[in-house]
C-alpha cells in the first residue's frame, strides 16, 4: 500500500515539473522564433509519445456488416450492408446490389449501384461511431424517392450471419369491425408473416372463388410494418377488397408483378425461391364480424 502511494507521488512529480522543462529544452534547440511554425509544444511531445509507446488511436474503417431496420411503411423491412475498406475506397453489397466507386472522404461516403428494373441507387452517409447516418436515393427514369437511414455496425466481419434460404413459420389474418348502417363494415385488414430472420420484400396476392387480387393494387403500403423481434411482416391491405370470412389463399408473389420474378430475400440477398410458383402460401379465413 506504501509503495503505491510512493510511486504517485513520484508519477506526480514527474508531470508537474519534469515534463514543462522537457518540453522547454526542445523548443530552445528548434530554429525560429517563439511563434513560428517549427516550434515544439507539449501537444507535439504527447502525439510523440503516443506514437512511440504504441497507443495512437486506430484510423475508423467502414468495414464489416451493417443493417438498418425500418419498422413502418413502404420500406418495411431490413436494409444490409456488407463493406470491405481500403484506404479511402470501399467495395460491397447493399441488399446483394453491387456498389460502385465507394468513396470515403474523411468520414463521408459516397457511391451508387444498380438495383432491379432498371432502377439505380446513389447515397450519402456519414461515419459517426458505429453507426452510419445519411440518405439513400432510388431513381428510377425521373422518380427520385430519397430514404432517411441509419445503418447499425452488426459485425468487423462483412460476410452475411445466414445461410440457406429464408424461409416462412406461420402466416395469418386479422381484421376489425365498426357499425355501419345497422350493421358491421371492416376499417382494418392484416395479414401477419412471420418468418425465422430478418426480410424485406412487400409483393402478394390473394384468390379465390374466380376472384383474385394484386397487391399492386390493394396494398395500403403506408400502413405495413415490420417487428424486428419476431421477425414478423404486416401487410395492411385496404379493407374494402371486397373478401368475405370464406377461405381464400394468400400468396407472397404475383406472376403478374413485371418488377422482378422474386421479391423476398433476406438483407444480404438470399432468396426465399426460385419463382413464384413455389413462394409460400397459405389458406386463410378472416374472423367474421360481431353477432
Amino acid at each position: 500500500m506504501r509503495k503505491t502511494k510512493y510511486f504517485s507521488i513520484i508519477v506526480n512529480i514527474c508531470v508537474v515539473f519534469i515534463l514543462p522543462i522537457f518540453t522547454t529544452i526542445v523548443a530552445a534547440q528548434m530554429p525560429g522564433d517563439a511563434t513560428g511554425d517549427e516550434k515544439i509544444g507539449l501537444d507535439d511531445v504527447t502525439y510523440d509519445l503516443q506514437v512511440i509507446s504504441g497507443i495512437r488511436a486506430p484510423e475508423p474503417t467502414v468495414t464489416g456488416r451493417w443493417e438498418a431496420t425500418f419498422t413502418d411503411g413502404d420500406t418495411s423491412g431490413v436494409m444490409g450492408l456488407l463493406l470491405t475498406q481500403s484506404d479511402n475506397r470501399f467495395s460491397g453489397t447493399i441488399n446483394n446490389f453491387e456498389i460502385h466507386d465507394g468513396t470515403i472522404n474523411g468520414t463521408r461516403l459516397t457511391g451508387w449501384g444498380d438495383a432491379d428494373n432498371g432502377r439505380f441507387f446513389t447515397w450519402t452517409l456519414d461515419l459517426i461511431g458505429e453507426e452510419l447516418h445519411g440518405t439513400i436515393q432510388l431513381v428510377q427514369g425521373v422518380k427520385v424517392t430519397s430514404i432517411p437511414v441509419i445503418f447499425h455496425r452488426k459485425s468487423l466481419m462483412p460476410i452475411s450471419p445466414y445461410s440457406g434460404r429464408p424461409s416462412v413459420l406461420s402466416g395469418r389474418c386479422e381484421n376489425t369491425y365498426e357499425p355501419y348502417n345497422g350493421g358491421w363494415r371492416r376499417v382494418s385488414l392484416y395479414f401477419i408473416i412471420k418468418w425465422d430472420r430478418p426480410v424485406n420484400g412487400w409483393d402478394f396476392k390473394i384468390s379465390g372463388y374466380g376472384m383474385s387480387w394484386s397487391g399492386n393494387d390493394w396494398a395500403d403500403r403506408d400502413n405495413f410494418a415490420y417487428n424486428p423481434d419476431t421477425h414478423e411482416y404486416i401487410f395492411a391491405v385496404l379493407p374494402n377488397i371486397g373478401i368475405t370470412s370464406a377461405q381464400y389463399t394468400f400468396i407472397l408473389e404475383d406472376e403478374s408483378n413485371t418488377w422482378s420474378n422474386v421479391n423476398w430475400h433476406d438483407p444480404y440477398g438470399a432468396a426465399a425461391w426460385n419463382n413464384p410458383s413455389i413462394a409460400y402460401s397459405f389458406l386463410f379465413s378472416c374472423p367474421p364480424p360481431p353477432q
